[in-house]
């Protein structure tokens, strides 16, 4: 059976205007770990070739990230961990008592 990957979509990130999509995309993935409670240690050379792109691009995004301070580059050994440092912007809180009213 053939592996299925899908297209995480956080309206948080997605809705950041002062980046580029492929910087959402690295940064969704980075999500995708973390919320499972992992952490993310991706190459740049797997992260090009998931999303069709150059290493150099790749390395440029993540560059600006971290001067954009979206994100944490921390070397252990043979991985660099990749942590979102971003806080998301906050959400208003959801009416609960209306929650089925349409």
């Amino acid at each position: 059976m053939e592996k299925v990957r899908y297209l995480r979509f956080d309206q948080d990130i997605w809705s950041q205007t002062n980046i580029t999509v492929f910087h959402k995309l690295i940064l969704n993935h980075i999500r995708g770990f973390e919320d499972k409670g992992l952490s993310c240690f991706t190459k740049p050379e797997a992260l090009a070739e998931l999303y069709g792109i150059s290493l150099q691009m790749v390395n440029d995004v993540l560059k600006d990230l971290v001067k954009k301070q979206y994100l944490s580059m921390e070397n252990e050994g043979k991985h660099t961990y990749l942590n979102i440092i971003w806080k998301k912007p906050e959400q208003p809180p959801i009416n609960i008592e209306n929650i089925f009213e349409v």
